[in-house]
């Protein structure tokens, strides 16, 4: 009776033994899956996606190529050093898909299955961005727009920063923002990673290294005002870029969001605000835009995205001097 207990125990004890090993040798390798070739990866906090050596060129100072879970055949490729392919020609909005979905995955970790019979990790969020949108100037939450940018001039006779815009991250060297912003390669500023003005810590502000106005931005009408501002050092995994829309997905009365610092209610607010707003069509846009202007000649914008709720935005226009621009 004794011997067929022990050989119960001992039975039990070599299943166990068996599931374990099939645990972590399949469970392990299946957990690094999404390091495998072309997945997104680290590299000393910079977002990069592993590559074969031989297809990354990486120019980036200081930082030293790190292999995807030791296989020495792929290495963390940087974003910005990812090469093309030789005789691909790219269509419009290629590129900013591929961005779009690599940046989607930097808000997600996976970790490690608990089922013994489904050991494939699991995708998990990294944050659970703030509250449900809601209309009116209310405060955002923490990383419920980690895309978000403030841009800061230093004011060298008072000694300090003058936060003056806003901005959205495209990619980790670049920030989208108006031209009408003033900012120099010598004064220029970007804050990330809170949505307090006076929240300032010293990793989370870079420099601007470089300012591209649009070719054609002209201040008096309005036209093309946009421009990127190139940062001195790329951000790291924290600051999460904003998708670039590609397709028409954008209709009349379709509720969207916008985001900035400014003034609410006349009061100057150093915590990030959100407001939703309709858009509106073009041809009661033209008629708003009549009425705004009054007697000022100014020709209506070709193909213009018009968004509307009554004293609300996400600056104040006002015209002075010929020039339009935003209310301080």
């Amino acid at each position: 009776m004794r011997s067929v207990l022990y050989s119960i125990i001992l039975s039990i004890l070599v299943i166990l033994s068996l599931v374990l090993i099939f645990y972590f040798t399949f469970g392990g390798a299946q957990a690094e899956e999404h390091l495998k070739l072309n997945a997104t990866c680290k590299n000393e906090n910079l977002i990069g996606i592993c590559k074969s050596k031989d297809s990354c060129h990486s120019s980036l100072p200081g930082v030293k190529l790190e292999s995807c879970n030791g296989d020495s055949s792929l290495v963390c490729c940087p974003l910005e050093e990812i090469t093309i392919s030789k005789g691909h020609k790219r269509t419009p909005g290629e590129k900013a898909k591929e961005m779009c979905k690599i940046y989607g995955e930097t808000a997600y970790k996976y970790v490690p299955s608990n089922d013994l019979f489904n050991t494939k990790p699991i995708k998990s969020k990294l944050c659970d961005g703030g509250v449900p949108l809601v209309k009116g100037g209310e405060n955002a939450s923490e990383n419920e727009f980690p895309h978000m940018a403030r841009i800061g001039i230093f004011n060298s006779d008072l000694g300090n920063v003058e936060w003056r815009c806003g901005g959205s991250i495209v990619s980790p060297k670049f920030i989208l923002s108006a031209a009408h912003c003033p900012v120099t390669e010598k004064n220029g500023f970007a804050m990330f990673g809170t949505i307090q003005t006076y929240d300032i810590l010293e990793n989370h502000t870079v420099s601007i290294m470089k300012v591209h106005i649009h070719p054609h931005y002209n201040a008096a009408e309005n036209k093309h005002d946009i421009a990127l501002f190139e940062l001195e050092i790329p951000l790291n995994t924290s600051e999460r870029p904003i998708c670039l829309d590609t397709g028409s997905s954008i209709y009349n009365d379709m509720i969207v969001t916008a985001t900035g610092f400014g003034l609410n209610k006349d009061q100057e607010i150093k915590v990030l605000q959100k407001v939703d707003l309709n858009i509106v069509d073009e041809s009661s846009c033209a008629n708003k835009y009549k009425q705004s202007i009054k007697d000022i000649e100014i020709p209506f914008p070709e193909h213009p995205l018009c968004a509307y709720q009554e004293g609300k935005d996400t600056c104040k226009v006002c015209y002075y001097l010929r020039y339009w621009g935003c209310q301080e």
